[in-house]
């Protein structure tokens, strides 16, 4: 007998699951569509009124319109565990791209990163009011990697961010709880795993998702992550306790443009980041981009 949740998404297949919750690929029973569908269970520590905390989150997630966002249809609750409806990308994600493929074709690299640049560059810029009630001016991801960027079957330099601002549902502050961080912290700016400057603690905002982006791009871009080889002790001591500076190095020649904003997006403090925010980032690429010569040849 087939499984049902909420009495309309038709179970299919399990595609995936961690700290954030499992997805499903279902079949909404009602317009017999395939759609994505996140299961997330109630941590039971949430001090407000559900109902209206999570049709705020819903209005905020539905409203982002973006042709490299995963698109959300409907959030709600069923039983003990939220659910979250997406749109269905039926391709790899860029985690498993990389891992079959290695380092990408520069001009395939750089075309995924664009586009993921300027769905961020948009999210930050959309005004909303939080799950408390607190107008915010902008978006923050706070779970972006490699995992999270979805490329479209058939279409590798089709890519599209998912799960945004999920990483907050279930909880009842707006504070990014560690446990949660654990499976994902490779690609965390130091803010989220508790850095202080001055005995105040960094303000996570806009400048963590620069940072969480400033890993994913050098990965394009080198082939392999920044703290490849490091254990999860050492990557926090590298985050959070040393003073040496983050400084990303490169095993072959890349564009000196492009090193330098790869080296000004990871910066251990948020105030000594990228000015210019993801918008930025988004000038800076399509200025690399443009300087590639039409053959540009796979890297070894």
């Amino acid at each position: 007998m087939p499984v049902t949740i909420a009495g309309k998404y038709e179970v299919l297949d399990r595609i995936g699951g961690g700290g954030q919750g499992t997805v499903y690929r279902v079949r909404h029973l009602f317009l017999d569509e395939i759609r994505a569908l996140k299961v997330q269970a109630d941590s039971g520590q949430d001090s407000q009124d559900p109902v209206l905390r999570f049709r705020r989150e819903g209005r905020a997630l539905a409203r982002l319109r973006h042709p490299h966002i995963v698109q959300v249809f409907d959030l709600g609750r069923d039983a003990d565990q939220y659910y979250l409806e997406m749109e269905y990308v039926d391709g790899p994600n860029l985690a498993q791209r990389l891992k079959a493929s290695g380092r990408l074709p520069l001009r395939e690299a750089l075309a995924i990163a664009r586009q993921i640049a300027d769905a961020l560059a948009y999210a930050h810029a959309q005004q909303y009011v939080d799950a408390s009630g607190t107008p915010q001016p902008g978006m923050i991801h706070r779970d972006v990697k490699p995992s999270n960027i979805l490329l479209r079957r058939g279409d590798t330099t089709d890519a599209l961010l998912a799960d945004f601002g999920l990483v907050k549902l279930g909880e009842g502050s707006d504070h990014t709880q560690l446990g949660s961080l654990m499976g994902t912290y490779r690609y965390s700016a130091p803010e989220q795993l508790g850095l202080k400057r001055g005995g105040q603690r960094a303000p996570v905002d806009q400048r963590a998702d620069v940072f969480a982006f400033g890993l994913v791009l050098y990965e394009l871009i080198e082939g392999k992550p920044f703290h490849a080889d490091l254990t999860s002790e050492e990557v926090f001591a590298r985050l959070l306790i040393d003073d040496e500076p983050l400084v990303p190095t490169f095993s072959g020649p890349v564009d000196p443009e492009l090193a330098a904003l790869v080296v000004a997006m990871v910066h251990r403090h948020p105030e000594d980041r990228l000015s210019g925010g993801m918008a930025e980032v988004v000038r800076t690429l399509d200025r690399v981009i443009a300087r590639l010569p039409a053959d540009e040849p796979v890297p070894d």
